[in-house]
């Protein structure tokens, strides 16, 4: 749960993080804009898949609330039993994926009288889903779990799931929304942002070489891809990363 009396001033920046998401915005709900400035529609309560473009703003309004359920990498895939690549780089009103009872439940959110009750309720709903769930665990979901997935290479990641190569690729899509290798990318740039944000002072040369890249332009490579821009047209003190 994240609270903020103030808004944001001017619109924070987005990057792109490896992680799906159900949001719920139990007050004002903030303005995202696109890349161009265009203002997107906003819910009050969204499911937001895996991003792999960034450099969208976020225009956050006085009294801010939000509450964020992080899923485990392929837990949004088993909870709602639709390819993740629906929503990549997409985010869709809850209501019309999950049905009434979401709706309902962020009434309750809204409603709530502590942050305790509203994990509470958060809790019994989501157990009830996955009660009803028909997506049964594969050791890929344990595979998509571990701390070293970023340097494990595709064939050593299919060996430790059970399956060739090219059914990893398959599961793998259907969980996370986008290809290993864009993943791998991913986790190491939010490594690069992270650090980068921590130590404003320290040189590229540096980050690139300490976060595993061949070379700055490898670096470069990823960073345009991600954000749109080069690091230095990236606003890091207005962004959003963690």
């Amino acid at each position: 749960m994240l609270r903020l009396g103030q808004g944001s001033g001017v619109p924070l920046v987005m990057a792109p993080v490896p992680e799906q998401c159900l949001y719920f915005y139990p007050r004002s709900q903030p303005q995202p804009f696109d890349a161009t400035g265009k203002p997107i529609t906003a819910f009050n309560t969204m499911i937001m898949g895996q991003t792999t473009t960034g450099n969208t703003k976020l225009l956050v309004p006085n009294g801010y609330c939000m509450f964020k359920i992080l899923f485990q990498p392929g837990g949004m895939y088993r909870l709602l039993n639709v390819p993740m690549t629906y929503f990549a780089n997409n985010y869709e009103e809850s209501a019309a994926v999950l049905g009434g009872e979401v709706k309902q439940l962020s009434e309750h959110i809204c409603n709530a009288d502590s942050d305790t009750e509203v994990i509470s309720l958060t809790n019994e709903y989501l157990v009830r889903q996955l009660s009803r769930s028909k997506v049964s665990a594969l050791p890929i979901d344990v595979v998509l779990t571990q701390t070293n997935l970023r340097t494990q290479t595709l064939d050593q990641l299919a060996v430790a799931a059970c399956v060739s190569s090219r059914q990893f690729e398959r599961q793998f899509l259907e969980r996370i929304g986008v290809s290993p290798k864009i993943y791998q990318r991913l986790l190491r740039f939010n490594q690069v942002m992270n650090l980068r944000k921590q130590n404003p002072a320290l040189k590229w040369v540096d980050i690139t070489y300490h976060c595993g890249y061949f070379d700055p332009n490898h670096l470069l490579r990823d960073f345009k891809q991600f954000t749109g821009v080069v690091p230095s047209g990236f606003d890091f003190e207005n962004a959003v990363i963690y």
